[in-house]
């Protein structure tokens, strides 16, 4: 009989789904768990997998990880962003997986759209029609287009692939920015990351990515948003702390750059008194890119389902993420 194996599931949603996708396999066991340390202490103490995000990966779960969880070989992120892995460690011997590009199209597509809203000024109609202001001409001297305009997709991963697609069908030239150079269609090329610097201004939209680590926070400051054009949109998708908030408000009440499309934020909620709120040049979404899409449960529960499968029969897992 194969050894019985204990998966530990702590998520908002997904656990049930998980449950009953490896119903077949008689010698799993998956225990769903709370967020909290006490119950968490106790049920990973005999536990060979943990199934979790990197937001409920906080310091006191790491340190059950470390200390309290000696069978613990696997933990499999649902999330895609893995800085809270990488921040408080793991376990020696622990491996980590996360989600791939599962979050990928629906963020790609709010990406878009906090683009679109802004290129052909959403934001100035709204306030229009809040004031029952109806002026055609005074609108139309702002509005912009896509069409042959450049896009500068910093992170050309699963979100900027997405994007990159989305916005050729619009007709836009894309030039993808990754770790390392390579050539990736549609994006006309992908320059490494440390010439970040001699493709920012040939960009009419900027939109960010990139995941969050140690070598990427704070990546776009004052030099970067100084280095964009004036009639340049920024869109963060991404993380807020890729960007230094404080130089993004000031590039923006100077008009250094013409607006910015925002999911993600520095601290979230963001706070009543945060100046972002009082630009008239910026769309505030509340960090919902990666929702609406019926399809990305399914298709974390196949991947969850496909790795307890690996995992179980000795098989590499996908989606091996390094954090040494």
């Amino acid at each position: 009989m194969a050894e019985p194996i204990k998966i530990v599931c702590c998520l908002k949603r997904g656990c049930a789904e998980l449950t009953a996708a490896c119903a077949e396999f008689d010698n799993v066991t998956i225990s769903t768990t709370a967020p909290d340390a006490a119950t968490l202490e106790a049920e990973l103490r005999d536990a060979d997998v943990l199934v979790t995000n990197n937001a409920f990966y906080t310091a006191d779960l790491a340190e059950i990880a470390h200390n309290g969880a000696p069978k613990l070989r696997w933990i499999q992120f649902y999330s895609t962003g893995y800085n809270n892995a990488e921040t408080f460690g793991l376990p020696s011997g622990v491996t980590l997986t996360n989600a791939g590009s599962v979050y990928a199209p629906p963020v790609a597509e709010h990406a878009m759209t906090l683009l679109l809203a802004l290129v052909r000024q959403i934001p100035h109609m709204e306030r229009g029609r809040l004031r029952k202001h109806f002026d055609q001409l005074e609108t139309a001297l702002h509005l912009n287009t896509l069409r042959e305009a450049t896009l500068l997709a910093v992170g050309f991963g699963g979100i900027g692939r997405e994007v990159a697609r989305r916005a050729a069908s619009f007709g836009m030239r894309v030039i993808g920015v990754a770790r390392t150079a390579r050539e990736e269609p549609p994006a006309e090329r992908v320059v490494a990351l440390v010439e970040l610097h001699d493709v920012l201004p040939e960009a009419d939209a900027v939109m960010l990515s990139l995941p969050l680590l140690d070598d990427t926070e704070g990546t776009f400051g004052v030099r970067e948003f100084d280095a964009m054009k004036p009639s340049a949109v920024f869109v963060n998708v991404g993380r807020g702390a890729l960007v230094d908030e404080d130089a993004l408000v000031q590039a923006l009440r100077e008009r250094r750059i013409a607006g910015a499309g925002l999911d993600v934020y520095t601290v979230e909620p963001l706070p009543v008194e945060n100046p972002l709120w009082e630009l008239d040049n910026v769309i505030i979404s509340p960090h919902v890119g990666g929702f609406g899409d019926p399809a990305t449960l399914r298709d974390l529960t196949a991947i969850g389902r496909d790795n307890v499968e690996r995992f179980i029969t000795g098989q590499p897992l996908n989606n091996v993420l390094d954090v040494s």
